[in-house]
């Protein structure tokens, strides 16, 4: 079949000169060479020697996943310069996408008489139907390439695309010479489709590029065979090393210090995870202390050590918020290198929604797009979909060798979105280490129970870190872990947990389970004295008088609008304020955790650390900060004692203030309070905290003490607090909503993960785009405000004020990203653009990406104007159509106000 080497498998739309990019001196590249472009890209991957079937009969099946593209619809996309018309003259009622036919040809190719048959055996034989039935599932890897498996709808196909998709078949069998399907492939059948589905769209994503793939011409794919082993493979071999995804050889573990200063002597925690001993295989590691005991050191050398025995390849370090990610990211910089032997080059990656905001951020897997309004490939090609996967960096970091990033990314892995088969072939091979796992609410926590069984169901290990965890969650990790290598009855009861130690390290694996008391570090075992403060007045009053001794002070408020109202507050009684919380453009937000870090971190100078600091919860996990004085609002007992590890965390030679003592902002807990308890004092906080008895529990907790011992008190604390029989007559019907949305979060956090046990096929789970099913289970709907002003008749991003260079051309959409805010579409549903700037806005927006420019409802433009000395706005709020007033500074960040008459 002479004419197969004309149909084309990939294309570049023509453009208006009719010159085509140097790389690409083709119109086309053939399909054939495409299949195997893509088959020799999977040769390089580690995944072809792991999917569980031999690997000539994976690159056999990965080569094959394109066969739809034989289909005449598709075909008939091509430009005007291919001319195959003549053998596409018999006309098909299918109006199905490629991969859609693919899994039609596999169907077909399946039950009839053909070529495929040498890899499945003989149709007369007695497990033929068994085994089909099993190749076809593993078939939906192949042809679900593009991100979501694929409906089977077994349409009736034309004899000839049957007989050239036969053909090919057969001609791949004679280039690979694969192996036949193992008898017992219905053993392992769910195994070897995820790990070919996540083989087969890694191969496709790098062997699309026309960059590292150009386009050749027929001619050169006559003889195919001699395609793949002169062209194919080579190209192959340096895209693979490209994309960064060659992994670098580790190196021996040579103790704990890896991750230290020279100076530092090790924690008991850090010492044990130097020395215990780790089984072969996949198992899971929960390390429980105190905050500034050395929890995220030592779960690095755990990390490092099942690397070097054989148990990963790499880390994905996931964190709650973004903040912290950018903070481990800069911390694993400088020390990333040592877990790999000299000479080698892994890859570190940053993963969060504006990662690609930050210079240190290494290109390490693929160059950035000039440009993510342009994609000028033909629609539906693997190009398409691999384009506008590379304009999204927080995907990168999963691929990375080092990956460090917010845990949404690595959750999206356990949820049926597009592309989630990319996520997972990413953490493959992974140890993923999860940071702050106390903090989840039901539903997320129900995703990471997912994640953890489908990570151990593909032979990963993980390690997860808390301040402490209740004996009911941390059963509920383990058993996920466990049900994930296959447990089930009697063998999870057998390795039930029942130690109460604090601190403590748990390690599960197949065979057994083990909780390891440790000791606590020293300076870390402490009082810290309670007090109650009754008004926010009492709390500037303590804070005043703290700042007249220079001590570094922070209070942590619960809501945005509550930090703003306590630093105005604060600056009339000429106090020196900084700010920190999410509502700044990110440029000023990026400078101002700078700033935070080194005035109250961990490095900071006596001399320099006098400063009250007013934030939100953003400096609540893992940001390395130490404070003389702390102030918190009332919040949940785990973040409460979350929050009192950073005050005196670090050992100092003096400090302004030698008593270490935690001040609570909270109403007094009476034994019957009132059913608005908690919005007396602080009426934001119900908004965000929604149970009440819980706070009032917490509080009753922490005051019938008057004081926080640790880590004696540690688990006492929250499993006081979490006492759901005790609860206040007044504050039942609020709990008990709580609770109601609680498991309602719970359950549809159970409904949305996929469901490994049913494999790779759309009836598996509802499979649909990301935007659509979240991480986060959040009731307001969040919206980017991207904020601007004007300078001589232009509409410029906000941060062009900071950075000039920002204004040019390829710096504009940095610039844009770096201008945003997210805020509650409940808050700033729409933004008034001022008549005489009707037209700047217009210009300015043409700058935004195609998909910015579509998506008005979500990336509104700010154009802000300079009124009596504030930079100022105009909204509406999605209540009633509200009016509202939006002012912006560097030191306050966004401030939403409802409209004043006179304003």
């Amino acid at each position: 079949m002479a004419e197969l080497s004309l149909f084309w498998g990939k294309a570049r739309q023509e453009k208006k000169d009719d010159q085509q990019t140097p790389s690409s001196p083709y119109p086309t590249h053939p399909l054939i060479a495409h299949m195997l472009d893509v088959a020799a890209v999977a040769s390089y991957l580690p995944l072809s020697d792991e999917c569980g079937i031999d690997k000539s009969t994976a690159l056999t099946l990965v080569a094959l996943h394109d066969i739809g593209k034989l289909s005449p619809e598709f075909q008939k996309k091509a430009p005007k310069t291919v001319n195959i018309a003549e053998f596409l003259e018999v006309p098909s009622q299918m109006n199905a996408a490629h991969d859609e036919v693919a899994m039609e040809l596999f169907y077909s190719l399946c039950y009839k008489k053909s070529s495929l048959h040498s890899l499945l055996g003989q149709y007369e034989d007695e497990d033929f139907l068994d085994k089909a039935a099993c190749f076809l599932d593993i078939l939906n890897g192949v042809a679900g390439h593009h991100g979501a498996p694929v409906l089977l709808k077994k349409n009736n196909l034309d004899n000839d695309i049957l007989a050239r998709a036969d053909y090919i078949v057969s001609l791949f069998l004679k280039i690979f010479k694969p192996k036949p399907i193992p008898s017992d492939i219905y053993k392992k059948d769910i195994i070897v489709q995820w790990k070919l589905a996540h083989l087969t769209i890694l191969s496709d994503w790098i062997g699309s590029r026309v960059e590292w793939f150009p386009y050749v011409s027929a001619e050169d794919i006559r003889d195919p065979k001699k395609y793949y082993e002169t062209i194919a493979l080579p190209r192959a071999k340096e895209a693979v090393k490209k994309a960064g995804l060659i992994p670098a050889k580790v190196a021996n573990f040579k103790g704990g210090q890896l991750f230290l200063n020279k100076t530092d002597v090790l924690s008991p925690v850090q010492s044990l995870c130097e020395a215990i001993d780790l089984p072969a295989g996949p198992c899971l590691v929960v390390i429980e202390d105190m905050t500034g005991s050395g929890k995220t050191e030592a779960a690095l050398t755990v990390a490092h050590r099942m690397m070097a025995q054989g148990n990963g390849k790499g880390i994905y370090v996931a964190l709650p918020t973004m903040a912290t990610a950018n903070a481990m990211y800069e911390r694993l910089e400088k020390s990333y290198q040592s877990l790999f032997q000299e000479g080698e080059w892994p890859s570190l990656a940053l993963a969060h929604s504006y990662a690609r905001l930050y210079d240190k951020f290494s290109e390490a897997i693929a160059p950035e797009e000039q440009d993510g309004s342009k994609d000028n490939t033909v629609p539906g090609t693997a190009e398409s979909h691999c384009t506008a996967w590379l304009g999204s960096e927080s995907r990168r970091a999963l691929l990375a060798q080092i990956g460090v990033g917010t845990i949404d990314q690595a959750l999206k892995a356990a949820l049926p979105v597009r592309y989630a088969t990319v996520r997972q072939a990413g953490l493959a091979h992974k140890i993923l280490l999860i940071d702050e796992c106390h903090a989840f609410d039901d539903y997320m926590r129900e995703e990471l129970i997912g994640l953890l069984k489908y990570h151990a169901s593909l032979g990963g290990s993980a390690i997860l870190l808390s301040a402490t965890l209740t004996m009911k969650l941390r059963t509920q990790l383990v058993e996920a872990f466990h049900k994930g290598l296959g447990l089930r009855g009697k063998e999870l009861t057998s390795k039930k947990l029942t130690s109460t130690a604090y601190p403590l390290v748990t390690l599960a694996n197949k065979n057994k389970s083990r909780e390891i008391y440790c000791a606590p570090r020293s300076g870390l075992a402490r009082e810290i004295n309670l007090k109650r403060l009754g008004s926010e007045k009492d709390v500037t009053e303590i804070l005043s008088q703290a700042a007249q001794k220079k001590a570094a002070i922070c209070w942590i408020r619960n809501t945005v609008d509550d930090v703003i109202k306590a630093a105005q507050a604060l600056r009339k009684a000429g106090e020196n304020v900084i700010v920190f919380h999410a509502r700044f453009a990110m440029i000023d937000r990026l400078d101002i955790e700078k700033q935070v870090i080194q005035k109250f971190g961990r490095k900071s100078k006596s001399e320099d650390r006098a400063a009250i600091l007013i934030a939100s919860q953003v400096v609540e996990q893992s940001l390395d900060l130490d404070f003389d004085l702390l102030c918190t609002d009332l919040a949940p007992m785990d973040l409460i004692i979350q929050r009192a590890g950073r005050l005196h965390r670090h050992e100092r030679m003096t400090r302004p203030i030698d008593k270490a003592e935690l001040f609570i902002l909270s109403p007094e807990p009476v034994d019957e309070p009132e059913k608005n308890w908690i919005d007396k004092i602080l009426p934001g906080t119900s908004a965000i905290y929604r149970d009440s008895a819980l706070l009032w529990r917490t509080a009753r907790a922490l005051f019938r003490r008057g004081k926080l011992t640790l880590p004696e008190e540690m688990r006492d604390l929250i499993e006081e607090a979490g006492q759901r029989d005790i609860i206040p007559e007044a504050l039942k019907e609020n709990s008990y909503q709580s609770e109601g949305s609680a498991k309602a979060a719970a359950s549809q956090g159970r409904h949305n993960l996929w469901s490994f046990d049913f494999g790779y096929v759309i009836d598996g789970a509802k499979w649909s785009r990301d935007t659509t099913i979240p991480t986060r289970l959040i009731e307001d709907h969040y919206i980017k405000l991207r904020l601007s002003f004007v300078k001589d008749g232009v509409v410029l991003p906000w941060a062009v004020r900071k950075d000039e260079n920002l204004s040019k051309e390829r710096f504009i959409q940095k610039a844009w990203a770096l201008s945003e805010i997210s805020v509650s579409q409940k808050q700033v549903a729409s933004v008034t653009i001022p008549p005489h700037f009707k037209k700047a806005a217009v210009n300015a927006r043409s700058r935004w990406t195609k998909w910015e420019r579509k998506d008005e409802e979500n990336f509104l433009l700010v154009i802000l104007e300079e009124i009596k000395g504030e930079w100022v706005a105009k909204g509406k709020k999605k209540e009633k159509n509200k009016n509202v007033i939006l002012t912006y500074n560097i030191f306050d960040g966004l401030n939403i106000i409802e409209d004043k008459p006179n304003y």
